[in-house]
């Protein structure tokens, strides 16, 4: 029985991440359709560990990915590695997708990354 526990964990954690990732496709304003598979998905440079609780789901290039924690879509958007202008946000509660850079805690995040840019390019 001990040995279960793990799995058990396991498998109640994916099937949240499943009832995260069904929810955001019935939110409004899905911001494109899927045109790719997994397979195709094109591959994050991450140097932070996820901080927080991996609720976020993020449409870039035609994909949805996710749940996330808020830290990580800050971290690829503040890298280039996605589209402030093109990338869509969701979570549970929201009723709609939000372009990236209108979200909260991207806005923040935006907004000292270019203030930063600035002072590198004086």
């Amino acid at each position: 029985m001990i040995l279960l526990w793990p799995f058990v964990y396991e498998l109640a954690g994916l099937l949240k991440e499943l009832q995260i990732y069904i929810s955001s496709l019935q939110a409004d304003a899905l911001p494109v359709p899927f045109k790719t598979g997994m397979s195709q998905k094109k591959k994050w440079r991450l140097s932070v560990k996820e901080a927080g609780e991996a609720e976020w789901m993020i449409v870039e290039g035609g994909e949805i990915r996710g749940p996330l924690a808020a830290n990580i879509i800050l971290w690829i958007a503040e890298t280039g590695q996605i589209d402030w202008e093109t990338s869509y946000v969701w979570k549970r509660g929201m009723k709609e997708w939000l372009q990236i850079g209108k979200v909260s805690f991207c806005r923040v995040g935006r907004e000292a990354h270019s203030w930063t840019r600035n002072i590198e390019s004086s």
